[in-house]
């Protein structure tokens, strides 16, 4: 009963260690967003471009975040 219950901890020790390396590469990816973009001059083509790689990026910080929790 004992073993099985200092198994069990262990395994939730090992989870927590994932889940917290897990968020800590999220949070540094959030940190290197680029988030000054300088759009001025751009036509209306290159800010739609622009704004696909955005949704992009967002929605895949969204995926890894589901993912974390």
């Amino acid at each position: 009963e004992l073993n099985q219950q200092v198994d069990s901890l262990q395994n939730v020790v090992l989870q927590v260690q994932e889940l917290h390396h897990g968020l800590v590469a999220f949070c540094s990816e959030l940190k290197t967003m680029d988030t000054d973009v300088n759009v001025d001059g751009l036509g209306s083509a290159e800010l739609r471009e622009r704004l696909e790689v955005v949704n992009s990026q967002l929605m895949e910080k969204r995926q890894n975040f589901l993912i974390l929790r």
